[in-house]
């Protein structure tokens, strides 16, 4: 039968590995992801418009944090184009998220905005790269 001790070492295991967890922040906030993913933005689809001349690269997605280091949910999307198509494919995209609610920012050729989703303060980065012909779109929960 253990003694006081086993059981003293694996409560305080117990509590150092809680206490590890809400110190780096690794309890993610699937709420501030949850928003995101209803917003239009975050299901866009810059293929259907350009045909044949765009394809999705990827998609990805971050959870924010609760505890500790607060950082943004986002989720990203790119997209690769057909060499001259990047502008087209820029002001698609912003006007996309003009029609999903967003208020946005020409900054050169790239747009940055902002929108509140859920309560939430939210934010968009639409880019573009005439060297890798791709573009994305960004939207990500502010971390405070």
């Amino acid at each position: 039968m253990p003694g006081n001790g086993t059981l003293v070492r694996s409560r305080t295991l117990i509590i150092v590995i809680a206490a590890a967890v809400l110190l780096t922040g690794c309890w993610s906030d699937p709420a501030q992801l949850n928003a995101l993913r209803k917003d239009p933005m975050a299901n866009v689809d810059l293929s259907s418009s350009l045909q044949p001349a765009a394809s999705i690269v990827g998609v990805s997605e971050t959870p924010g944090r609760v505890v500790g280091a607060k950082s943004p949910a986002a989720i990203s999307h790119t997209f690769t184009v057909l060499p001259g198509k990047i502008n087209e494919a820029l002001t698609f995209l912003a006007d996309d998220a003009r029609e999903a609610g967003w208020t946005l920012t020409r900054q050169g050729s790239d747009y940055t905005g902002s929108k509140t989703i859920d309560g939430l303060s939210a934010h968009i980065v639409i880019t573009g790269d005439d060297t890798t012909s791709q573009v994305s779109v960004t939207i990500s929960t502010r971390g405070s």
